[in-house]
């Protein structure tokens, strides 16, 4: 796993807990408040609110997986690691067929080698320190994830065997009242009366194996031990053991959280207090009671993770509640009522980013825009611009070779090829060029995306298998499989705009023509059949014809015909090489690239139909594979865009 991936892995991680942890502190806000402004002092409810606090962060990890975002700070990139190629031997086998299909310049090394300054030491040298920032991070919350699972792991065998060294009681008396008491508060489960010389406080613990142990120096009268029974059996009969351990688990997690260890104490003084309800409820003396919690005021159990061990403060707090508090318990329907109300609380909160993490789905450009790669900056970089060919920008700024843009259907991302790992890969970014991350991952070079019209998946050309093949994958990379399977090579791989069927060109039969196929790879077929070559096809948005590049005429020109390969026609009539359709999402427009002005790469737009052919690029380098997209006909994609950036940015981080 090599520095930038792994930087890249604890980035995701990072940013996810500190997403955890800000919504924690609203969940904690916003409970104070309401416990406060309402002057609520009922224990059970307060018992249910902290409850709630204290197992959210169960629910916002999984939900800061899958969730759509409310983003309301984004700074950019979150310890981005900036991505230096530090190979400068780049293959040129990768463009050996688009040179044919596109009439593309040859290339040499030199055009993926970086500058003097993007390969300069001192960059290199800041790049590291980036990329071991986050690394540093979560090397340090590993750490103390680790010391709380160590503390509670010893203090859990501590308390077992303690256990095991106490005396089951045999004073029939104390026996009688235990199992009166059991009867009484309706305790069904088998729990045993246990006796400690090493203890000074009476305690229950045991999700198992219940249990209530007390001191063996301990002389009470009948009435004081009822009412020790009462409260210790009652956290028995709430598992409020088991509460505290799922507590005592999610803080070895969130140990940095000073808002959580106060929920946990708030937890456990409501449950103390519960228990005290029932133990005045029954006995019916408050004064008694709290003179008996008073005389063990001073005792200790520290060292064991039993139950909600109280502090002093805490036991004051007791006192006045019992002798001031509501001594009411809340209707198992009111309760069920609060858990709802809480858990949709929690849940919407969960939606909420306070740090957009590296893999957030970004905003979708505000207008129309024209997605291409350029070599202006001495190397290959995808662009963007409006569709009048004013405000170009490079998005991917980075020393190794980024082409062949594709717009996600919601025009939030980019998918595009990169050789910034070595060789050609299939990478993806958020369409303002942030958050660039890889996708494909193998020796082989993988090209020429195209994203499915609902988002889900993304088509791509790939030599993996020894011939250029069509290939699909889930939109996060994961389950790659071959759509074609034949010697000659294919590629540039196009979507019916219903997702049904994929458009592609493939040189089998002695000459490259264009195939359609089913989006499973069944059912291919060829449309064209005309030497020397028909390729690069792309659907019209209504589905109903399909835009190529055809060698027909001696030179490339833009054809189209029907869907079913029916009524082939010249668009353009140039005695240049033009290339490389791509359709407005309206339909009425066409943007190709054109070497008709001094032989120069660039693009340039026509309408559908062939008429009004304009430049929008004018610039001495190479332009060309434009991608048109327009928020006014952008489709939602797969609801999982979350799960797929952030979960298969994990997964792959392992790979």
């Amino acid at each position: 796993m090599n520095t930038e991936r792994e930087a890249k892995m604890a980035e995701i991680i990072i940013v996810v807990l500190l997403n955890i942890s800000l919504q924690l502190i609203l969940v904690f806000a916003l409970s104070r408040f309401i416990l406060t402004a309402f002057r609520i002092r009922s224990a059970s409810i307060r018992h249910i609110v902290w409850l709630c606090v204290v197992l959210s962060p169960l629910v916002l990890l999984p939900m800061n997986m899958i969730a759509s975002d409310i983003v309301l700070l984004y700074p950019g990139n979150f310890y981005k690691p900036q991505l230096v190629s530090s190979e400068a031997n780049i293959s040129q086998n990768k463009y050996a067929i688009d040179n044919m299909r596109y009439g593309k310049k040859s290339l040499n090394e030199t055009d993926y080698l970086p500058s003097d300054i993007k390969s300069s030491p001192n960059h290199i040298a800041l790049t590291q320190i980036r990329n071991k920032i986050p690394l540093l991070v979560l090397a340090i919350w590993i750490i103390g994830v680790g010391r709380g699972f160590i503390c509670l792991t010893v203090s859990t065998i501590k308390l077992r065997r303690f256990i095991l060294k106490s005396d089951k009681v045999t004073n029939e008396d104390y026996i009688r009242i235990f199992n009166e008491i059991k009867g009484k508060i309706g305790l069904s489960r088998n729990a045993n009366l246990l006796v400690s010389s090493e203890i000074q406080v009476p305690f229950s613990t045991g999700i198992i194996r219940p249990c209530v142990v007390l001191p063996s120096d301990m002389l009470i009268s009948d009435d004081k031990l009822r009412m020790i029974l009462i409260h210790e059996l009652t956290h028995l009969k709430h598992f409020d053991d088991l509460i505290n351990l799922m507590c005592q688990t999610t803080k070895a997690f969130m140990f940095f959280h000073p808002l959580y260890h106060l929920a946990v104490k708030e937890l456990g003084l409501s449950s103390e207090q519960i228990c005290d309800i029932y133990a005045v409820k029954i006995t019916g003396t408050k004064e008694d009671y709290a003179q008996c919690l008073l005389d063990f005021s001073q005792a200790s159990i520290a060292g064991f993770p039993v139950s909600f061990s109280t502090s002093r403060k805490s036991m004051s707090k007791r006192v006045r509640f019992i002798l001031e508090g509501e001594m009411t318990e809340m209707t198992q329907r009111k309760i069920a009522l609060l858990l709802v109300s809480l858990a949709v609380v929690i849940l919407m909160l969960s939606s909420i980013r306070i740090i957009n993490p590296a893999s957030a789905r970004a905003q979708a450009p505000q207008k129309a825009q024209i997605a291409f790669y350029s070599t202006r900056d001495g190397n290959y970089e995808v662009y963007v611009m409006d569709t009048d060919g004013n405000n170009q920008r490079n998005l991917t700024n980075n020393p190794a070779g980024d082409d062949g843009p594709a717009w996600s259907p919601d025009g939030k991302m980019i998918a595009f090829g990169s050789t910034r790992d070595g060789n050609p890969e299939i990478y993806v970014m958020d369409a303002d060029g942030n958050n660039q991350r890889r996708l494909t991952n193998n020796p082989a070079y993988d090209w020429s995306p195209a994203w499915s019209p609902d988002g889900k998946m993304i088509a791509f050309t790939s030599q993996r298998d020894g011939s250029s093949e069509i290939y699909a994958m889930d939109a996060d990379g994961n389950n790659q499989r071959r759509l074609t399977n034949n010697p000659a090579h294919g590629g540039a791989p196009a979507w019916s705009p219903d997702g049904k069927m994929i458009a592609f060109y493939c040189g089998r039969d002695m000459n490259v023509d264009i195939y359609v196929m089913d989006a499973d790879g069944n059912n291919q077929r060829r449309l064209t059949n005309s030497p020397p070559e028909d390729s690069l096809p792309a659907w019209s948005p209504d589905g109903k014809m399909i835009a190529f590049l055809s060698g027909r005429d001696g030179n490339g020109e833009i054809y189209v015909m029907d869907a079913d390969g029916n009524n082939q026609r010249r668009l353009t009539n140039n005695p240049a090489a033009d290339f490389h359709p791509a359709w407005s999402p309206d339909g009425k427009m066409i943007a190709f690239v054109s070497l008709r002005d001094d032989g120069n790469y660039e693009i340039y737009v026509m309408d559908a139909d062939g008429n009004n052919q304009h430049r929008l690029t004018n610039n001495p380098s190479e332009d060309s594979w434009p991608s048109w997209f327009d928020p006014a006909y952008a489709q939602a994609v797969f609801p999982a865009g979350k799960l797929m950036s952030t979960w298969g940015w994990l997964k792959k981080a392992f790979h």
